[in-house]
Order: structure tokens, then C-alpha cells, then sequence
């Protein structure tokens, strides 16, 4: 099977793509294919002919989706109906996000709850959701949250602050599923060869806050020369609106391909800043 994996510069899409042995996989980054422009599309749609297109190339940045609508909606959605109408034989996966909630659940939400985005970045994951639901044979919409990558993520930019010995504000009542992208890679293999078409949630087990899971980081680590302050997302000086609650329920994914992601206690061992002296 030939896969072509958008994004290939981008933590997740070279997971995906260090699993995938046995298939012929294609992994450009944005030099070689830019999504935006429907002639560099067109070429790797006939030159490549990808039988199963892994959609992760996006601007995820919400803040500044929120400063740059144009742009992201440009490469969100735009992009994502370019890579749709040229391959039109294509089995689709698309990488999307808990940002297409508003958050006022206080229940794990599942993929047929109601959609309303907050932000410019979850409204355009959504017009892309909504495309490739009305125009794509065969698809799968990934939803995940909270994505770790052990390089510039969350964890990465709170543990730089903790070796400084700085007071440190973190948001105490955000509410999601922590997910490592390694994990979600290896979910992803289970997709590859499959038949189902539809929307499903994946993420690691467990919900959790920004504030705890740096408080687990300083008690894992035995750090005693930081200070952690609990403060409400309303009074937290975001540009772009987020949703206070977005944990997903992944258990339709578990009873389809009856596969479970790991607890994100214990997967997040893993990250390069659990390793670090």
C-alpha cells in the first residue's frame, strides 16, 4: 500500500512514520508538498498515487491561529479540502482535536456530541472535519488532546522554567487528556487496515489538569526549589479562547479495535525531560 503522511517535518508524522514497515510510505515535509497550493498537490496525488492519505500537517498554534485566521484556515481547512478533491480514491485519516468542544461538559466528550468551537483553531479543524465527512469515500477523523512530543511541547517549556527555581502559574481548572504522540503513532497503525469509516477519539487514559501534571513532573523528579501556583484559565492572559473542559472518551476506539492506550502517568516517563539530570 502506498502512504502518503502530510506534515513529515512534524514530531508526529515522523512517528507514524518510523512504525510503518511493509508499505510504501512518503513522508515530504512542507518544501516538497505544500498543501496550500493546489498544484503541489496535484503533483504527488499523480506521481505518488496514495492509496491512504495521514493528514497531520496543520498550524496547531492556537494563539496564533487566533492572531492569523487567514492562515490558518488557508492551511487547516483549505489545505485539507486541496488533498480531498485530488485524491478522491484516497482513504483519508485526519489528525484532528478536542478544541471542536466548547467545554461546558463535565463528562468525557464523545464523537457525537455536539461541536462548537471557541477558537479560530478549532473552527478550522472543524470546516475540515466537516469537508472530508461530505466529500471523502472512506475516512477515519482522529480527535486527540493535549499532544506531548518530548521537543517543544508543555512539559518541555514548564520543566526550562523549574531548573531557573522560578514561582511558576499553571492553570489548575483546564481539564483534557494528556497524549503522547508516540502513542497516538502506534494507534495509528491500527487504522492503516481497517475498514471502518468515521469519527473516533484517541488519547492516553486519564484526565487531568496543566497544574497537575507539572506538580507529577516535580514530585517524580524530587525538585524542592520551585514554586507552583494554581490559577484559573479565565484569569490567564490567552489570546485565543479555550474550552475549560475537552477530555474525550476513547472507548469507542477501544471497543472497535479493542486497543487501549496507556495511562498518561506512565507513558509520559517516556518524555526526554522525565531523563534529564
Amino acid at each position: 500500500m502506498k502512504i502518503l503522511i502530510t506534515g513529515g517535518d512534524g514530531h508526529l508524522a515522523k512517528q507514524i512514520s518510523s512504525l510503518l514497515h511493509g508499505y510504501q510510505v512518503a513522508s515530504p515535509g512542507k518544501q516538497q508538498l505544500d498543501i496550500t497550493e493546489p498544484r503541489s498537490v496535484e503533483k504527488w496525488a499523480q506521481q505518488f498515487k496514495p492509496e491512504l492519505i495521514i493528514h497531520s500537517a496543520a498550524i496547531t498554534d492556537v494563539n496564533y491561529c487566533e492572531q492569523n485566521p487567514e492562515q490558518a484556515f488557508l492551511v487547516n481547512t483549505y489545505g485539507t479540502i486541496n488533498l480531498v478533491n485530488h485524491n478522491p480514491h484516497s482513504r483519508f485519516i485526519f489528525i484532528s482535536t478536542d478544541y471542536v468542544f466548547d467545554g461546558e461538559k463535565d463528562s468525557p466528550y464523545h464523537e457525537y456530541d455536539l461541536t462548537n468551537p471557541l477558537s479560530v483553531y478549532g473552527k478550522s479543524k472543524l470546516a475540515a472535519e466537516n469537508f472530508i465527512q461530505s466529500r471523502s469515500r472512506a475516512y477515519i477523523i482522529i480527535r486527540t488532546s493535549w499532544l506531548f512530543n518530548s521537543a517543544a511541547d508543555f512539559l518541555t517549556k514548564i520543566a526550562g522554567k523549574i531548573r531557573l527555581g522560578k514561582t511558576i502559574e499553571i492553570i489548575g481548572n483546564q481539564w483534557g487528556n494528556p497524549t503522547m504522540n508516540w502513542d497516538l503513532a502506534e494507534a495509528v497503525l491500527n487504522l492503516v487496515d481497517c475498514t471502518y469509516t468515521g469519527t473516533v477519539n484517541i488519547t492516553n487514559t486519564g484526565t487531568t489538569t496543566w497544574f497537575d501534571i507539572a506538580r507529577y513532573y516535580i514530585d517524580q523528579k524530587n525538585i524542592k526549589n520551585v514554586e507552583l501556583v494554581n490559577i484559573s484559565i479565565d484569569d490567564y492572559p490567552h489570546q485565543a479562547p479555550r474550552p475549560k473542559y475537552s477530555a474525550l472518551s476513547s472507548n469507542l476506539f477501544k471497543h472497535i479495535f479493542k486497543y487501549k492506550l496507556p495511562d498518561w502517568k506512565t507513558s509520559i516517563l517516556k518524555h526526554k525531560e522525565f531523563n534529564i539530570d
